[in-house]
């Protein structure tokens, strides 16, 4: 239990810096979304309100203004009112009955539906326009792309014409013939307010830590399940991480515009799903080998021996659960989450490619045992010997005291005697793969070389042990090879 300290006291800090940002977002956003929860909107100069989203004119809302509408739709209510121009550039326009527009309506691309009063010119550039019976319009009636579909009891004052009329982008002149100086916009969206943010925050931070459960478990179960698979994979990406990201990313790339495409097109769909799905699964996996690679070295540096399968699980916690909590802040820091998680996988998916398309180098030769000395030669049991040779001594080391011995008996020589060495025990041989950057190739190589247990491990010298496995000296401190193998010995 007191090896698990170090552990739980790196996941109260996460935890705890998770919290920080959180709270850090909220005091940075808090007056902006204030400003932004106004409602009704602020009047900008000379009487505009500029919305990025949609707008509803409800009962009893009177704006004193031109109205744009950036990217939205935007609805007149019974009872609502605009008393200057409405220009939309991305969506659609309704007026209900009931509903007034003093002045002029046009928008660039989307259709215009009327039911209510509209004072001055209504023209939409790319989509088509309608006219109920309660639709009445005191100017024209222009369209540049689209069709009209006019009721019997519509009334145009104007004229109804095709590609005449249409003054945009943003105002028209008013009624009376002014001209309105040009404002600098006012981006005001009073439709969020603060606890509808927040709650939305609220339920991406659900969503962050269902998704770091469900990876979380994925790892886990990659190595619990297939270990023999990743090993050698994982091998591959401490070996040659360089190689393995380059890889890696390029097949990312490659899958991620092939998915894409396909997905853009109707017939090929099919095979966006069979590329994306190719392109999670492979993703998994090197975020599992990342992980594997990432929770030795934490264990490593907190000097504290702990079950592979629980580093590799702290280390996809705390990948998953930073990658999530970036996708939950939203704005800029989710694109930086997606492109994260593919940088950060590119790596293991190289290696698992290098891996399976066996583009790895064959491994250098491993280390020359010593020829074993001949065995000593045994006499046969029925030779003669001479009665001062081998076999009388054997038999009589005190020839005076000694005993006749019948020629029908001959004694065995002891091992000793005979010159054979005694046989030892074996000695029981460690897993070396317990270690961290060990798998099971440089376990094979560690027992070719005599080395059996974590002891004899830790009292090898960086140099000897490099030699060894093929490191280079300096990786096997950096690694800490030999303080592992010292710590299980004592275990």
């Amino acid at each position: 239990m007191a090896l698990m300290k170090p552990i739980y006291r790196t996941l109260c800090g996460f935890a705890v810096l998770s919290v920080l940002l959180v709270i850090a977002s909220l005091s940075f956003g808090a007056d902006s979304v204030r400003a932004l929860a106004a409602d009704p909107p602020i009047p900008a100069q000379f009487g505009d309100y500029v919305f990025s989203s949609n707008l509803t004119v409800g009962s009893g809302d009177v704006y004193d203004g031109d109205v744009t509408v950036l990217a939205g739709n935007t609805s007149v209510e019974r009872g609502g009112r605009i008393d200057g121009n409405l220009n939309v550039l991305s969506g659609n326009v309704e007026v209900h009955t009931g509903g007034v527009v003093e002045g002029n309506i046009s928008a660039l691309s989307g259709n215009v539906w009327i039911a209510g009063e509209v004072g001055g010119d209504v023209a939409a550039m790319s989509g088509n326009i309608e006219l109920t019976d309660s639709a009445v319009v005191a100017g024209d009636v222009s369209i540049v792309s689209g069709d009209l579909l006019r009721a019997p009891g519509a009334v145009v004052e104007g004229e109804v014409v095709r590609g005449r009329g249409f003054s945009f982008p943003f105002r028209f002149s008013n009624g009376a013939g002014e001209s309105i100086r040009p404002a600098p916009p006012a981006f005001i969206d009073g439709r969020q307010s603060f606890w509808g943010w927040l709650g939305g925050l609220i339920l991406r931070l659900v969503l962050a830590v269902l998704v770091v459960a469900v990876v979380v478990g994925l790892v886990i179960l990659f190595h619990n399940l297939r270990p023999d698979l990743l090993r050698p994979i994982y091998e591959i990406m401490v070996e040659r991480t360089a190689f393995s990201f380059v890889v890696g990313l390029l097949i990312n790339l490659v899958l991620g515009v092939l998915t894409v495409g396909l997905f853009a097109t109707i017939i090929l769909c099919l095979g966006g799903f069979l590329t994306g799905a190719l392109l999670l699964v492979l993703n998994l996996v090197g975020w599992a080998i990342v992980s594997q690679y990432v929770g030795n070295r934490l264990s490593g540096y907190l000097q504290t021996p702990v079950q592979p399968l629980a580093s590799t699980a702290l280390g996809a916690l705390l990948l998953t659960g930073a990658v999530a909590l970036l996708w939950a802040l939203g704005g800029c820091f989710r694109p930086a989450a997606y492109l994260i998680w593919l940088l950060v996988s590119s790596a293991g998916v190289g290696a698992a490619l290098v891996h399976w398309l066996r583009l790895a180098p064959p491994p250098p030769a491993s280390v020359a045992e010593a020829p074993a000395p001949p065995p000593p030669s045994v006499s046969p049991a029925g030779a003669e010997e001479p009665a001062g040779g081998a076999g009388a001594s054997a038999v009589r080391v005190y020839p005076e005291e000694g005993e006749v011995v019948s020629a029908d008996v001959t004694a065995e020589p002891t091992p000793s005697e005979a010159g054979v060495p005694p046989a030892t025990e074996p000695v029981a041989e460690d897993d070396f793969t317990a270690l961290r950057g060990i798998g099971p190739t440089f376990d094979r190589r560690l027992k070719e070389a005599g080395i059996r247990t974590f002891a004899q491990l830790a009292a090898l010298t960086p140099d000897e042990a490099a030699a060894i496995i093929g490191w280079p000296p300096q990786r096997v401190i950096s690694d800490d090879l030999l303080g592992q193998a010292r710590r299980l010995a004592d275990v």
